[in-house]
């Protein structure tokens, strides 16, 4: 049987999408951002390509999920037709 994804990693997903979409906003836009040493930003845009890379993954493995739950509960539905149904 196929593990349910809670709301909670729904949460956790948009969560982390929106702290990329911060954070590439801020060292796009921030003058703050723009002195801080080149390492340091180049840092702060490889997390976030590597949070934005786990974001993906964690969609497709949701999106696993929610196939997996359809297809059970298909082959639920047709084992409770044929166990319904008058033999021919």
């Amino acid at each position: 049987m196929a593990r349910e994804p809670s709301p909670s990693a729904d949460q956790l997903i948009a969560h982390l999408g929106d702290a990329v979409d911060h954070l590439r906003q801020a060292l796009e836009a921030d003058d703050t951002a723009k002195q801080l040493p080149r390492r340091e930003r180049d840092l702060l845009g490889a997390i976030a390509d590597d949070i934005a890379a786990l974001v993906e993954r964690l969609e497709e493995a949701d999106a696993d999920l929610a196939r997996e739950r359809h297809e059970d509960t298909l082959l639920e539905t047709m084992d409770d037709i044929a166990s319904t149904s008058p033999p021919e």
